[in-house]
């Protein structure tokens, strides 16, 4: 699943991509609100899986 971050007037918020028309009452409830300590911890996250991948693929060369 490939999830992208925004930032707007100081507030985060997460949504999948998606590929087709929508109206933005309907897009604006596709998101989802968190603060900005859950959105540095799925940051953080994400960049150490992406880290360790690096790390795997470095290991089986």
């Amino acid at each position: 699943m490939f999830v992208t971050s925004i930032l707007v007037n100081h507030l985060v918020f997460l949504a999948r991509c998606l590929s087709h028309q929508i109206r933005i009452t309907e897009f604006n409830n596709l998101f989802e609100h968190i603060d900005h300590q859950e959105y540095r911890k799925i940051l953080a996250g994400t960049e150490q899986e992406m880290h360790l991948k690096k790390l795997r693929a470095m290991q089986r060369r």
